[in-house]
Parts: structure tokens; sequence; C-alpha cells
């Protein structure tokens, strides 16, 4: 099944294109505890400086010339510079092109999930720019992005990229029913469930429970959870009977200290 790839261009600057092209790397990296904080400032501009590193590796017309011969590694890296209108002229449908040719080839699997990724990532990014209106154009580039991240999550490849984009979902202001539930996306889904539940990492959505996923109608009826635990770390819960003591005990950082009578998890305070 192919969804539609004609994502429409946008107005665009260099900072914005060096931008799409380094964040393209989060599509070869395995999610995982290390990603936690990732995002502050200095984060991103270390991402625009290894873009700039990347690029200046190998000029653009070697790497055309390898995709043309049918290379993978050339023909991922020149759709990344299509798709960001670096050292080339943009062309974001043929670069998404590329990365398809990638995905559905007889290629290594790896190459295959790293494509997926990158197709979803450049989706992603289009939801920068429809994401306040919640029409149309935000439900087919979210679709697009959780299909394909989903595929790669199926050939064993939860990225930073697809992690990203969850966390983007979670933080949204939007009602539920104006957006497409990543819920839907069998891999996807457990990928991101198995990640929160080894490292901890909650939803940013500060309106659902972390262990029922109950959406109330006001926010105040969800408790944090009082143990100091780093904010990225912190559940919330709608009730006593969703606290989950025994799996988020390893994550709070009150417990290093505290005896098992004095169970942070306990004592719950307002969100």
């Amino acid at each position: 099944m192919t969804q539609n790839l004609d994502i429409k261009a946008s107005i665009r600057t260099p900072d914005y294109n060096l931008r799409v092209y380094s964040t393209c790397a989060q599509c070869y990296i395995p999610a995982d505890a290390t990603v936690i904080h990732l995002r502050s400032k200095d984060n991103k501009e270390q991402e625009s400086r290894e873009g700039e590193e990347r690029l200046s590796r190998t000029e653009t017309r070697f790497v055309r010339m390898g995709a043309a011969k049918g290379r993978p590694d050339d023909m991922l890296e020149y759709g990344m510079r299509l798709c960001a209108g670096v050292r080339c002229i943009l062309d974001e449908k043929a670069g998404l092109q590329l990365f398809l040719k990638v995905a559905e080839g007889s290629f290594p699997l790896e190459k295959r999930a790293v494509a997926y990724s990158l197709i979803s990532h450049i989706s992603k990014l289009r939801l920068g720019f429809n994401f306040a209106d919640g029409g149309k154009a935000l439900k087919e580039n979210l679709f697009n992005a959780f299909f394909y991240a989903n595929r790669s999550c199926e050939l064993g490849l939860f990225s930073v990229s697809a992690l990203f984009l969850l966390r983007f979902y979670d933080s949204t202001k939007l009602e539920r029913e104006q957006l497409i539930p990543y819920q839907q996306f069998d891999a996807l889904s457990q990928a991101y469930n198995q990640f929160r539940l080894q490292t901890g990492m909650q939803r940013l959505q500060a309106r659902i429970c972390t262990v029922c996923g109950n959406y109330p109608k006001q926010k105040s009826d969800l408790k944090r959870c009082g143990g100091g635990c780093p904010m990225a770390q912190q559940p919330l819960y709608c009730s006593r009977e969703c606290q989950d003591w025994p799996r988020h005990k390893y994550w709070c950082k009150r417990t290093l200290n505290s005896p098992e009578s004095e169970r942070p998890s306990e004592a719950m305070t307002s969100g």
C-alpha cells in the first residue's frame, strides 16, 4: 500500500533547509534512554553543525551518481539533500521517491527501515505548517507520518524521529477527535509503549492518565506522582487504582533513599 507522497512545498530559508537535512539523521538512530532530554537549544545547534560536517564529506555529484547506480546509502543521502534543498535544487517529491525505492526494494532490512523512517520524518515536518488548524492537510500528513513510522517499526527500527513524532502528537492541545490516533498502528504503538516501559518516559500530554489512558474533562482530576521525579518521567494518575508503583519505582528519585513504607507514588499532588 502506497500513500500519497506529494507533500506540498512551503516557503523555505537556507537555515530551515539545513535544519531539515540535519534532523534527517534522527531516522538512522534507534530511540533509547539517551534521547530523553534532547531538544535543547545546544543540541539543535550541534545537530546543525553535524549536518554541515555530513554534507562536506561527499560532493553532491558523487552522491547523485551513486544513487543513479542503485546504491542504497547514496539513494538515502541524495534523497535527504533533495528533500531539504541543500547542495542541490529542492525537489521533495523526487527525494521521497528515492526513499520509497529503497523502502520497497530488495535491500537490507536496516536500509529499508531507515527509508520508511525518512518518509515519515518529511511528513512530520509538514505538520509544523498546518498543525494549528486541525484540517485535512493535518490529517493527511499525520497519517503519512504514522503509516511510514509504523512500517519502519515493523522492520525493527523505532527511530528517534518516530519518538519525536509521538512526543509532538502527545503535546498537542487539539481535541482528540481532530487527530488520527497512533494507537491504530500496532507496531508503532507497541514500540512506543516498550520504550516508555524501558525508560520511564511519560507522555507530554498533561491530560491523559499514564496507566489507563483516561482523558478526564477536568485537568485537576489528574494527580502527579509526589516523589520529585524528573518531569520527563513523572506520571499522572486519574485514581489510586492506577498508581503503578512496581514499575514507576525505578524512575522515582525519592525512592533511592526512602524506605519501602514511604512510597512516593502513594502521595499524589495536583496535576
